[in-house]
């Protein structure tokens, strides 16, 4: 298993802390035998133990691999060469996208950009949200003292 549930999280990225990654093999391979794991061109080695290995994988190896597969290979050892054998096996990951947004306003809402409680009709505030976002769900209150978030904004991607 790769971080726990196949999804390496932001905030497993900007931890920075190594992510475990788990598996066990069957047949001939023994206690001592190496799987080997490739990850954005980087090799890593990890012992088995009980029918188990597991990784501690560096996090940007894994953000940074362009198409999110681990590649496992494990090959017993016998003490002949006659007789070894090796398995592979790949696994696919999803890294969490970074989502990023923003809101530019069409015009000034008032001429020096504050609202105060004489404002006690509706405006209209207009702007744009660049890239590929939609805002759901914005509603505002005015109150005396300041325009008011009644609910929160939701960024999603089309």
């Amino acid at each position: 298993m790769i971080a726990g549930d196949g999804i390496v999280q932001q905030s497993e990225i900007n931890s920075g802390q190594p992510i475990a990654i788990a598996g066990s093999v069957g047949g001939d391979v023994k206690d001592g035998d190496s799987v080997i794991l490739f990850v954005n061109q980087q090799r890593y080695t990890a012992a088995v133990s009980n029918a188990a290995f597991a990784f501690s994988v560096n996090v940007a190896d894994l953000s940074a691999d362009s198409d999110s597969k681990l590649d496992f290979s494990v090959t017993t050892t016998t003490g002949d060469t006659r007789g070894e054998a090796t398995a592979m096996a790949s696994a696919t990951y999803t890294v969490e996208p970074v989502i990023s947004a923003f809101i530019m306003l069409d015009a000034n809402i008032t001429a020096d950009d504050e609202i105060s409680h004489q404002f006690r009709s509706a405006m209209a505030i207009t702007g744009q949200i660049p890239g590929q976002m939609m805002i759901a769900c914005t509603r505002f209150s005015r109150t005396e003292k300041a325009l008011v978030l009644l609910q929160s904004m939701s960024v999603l991607r089309r």
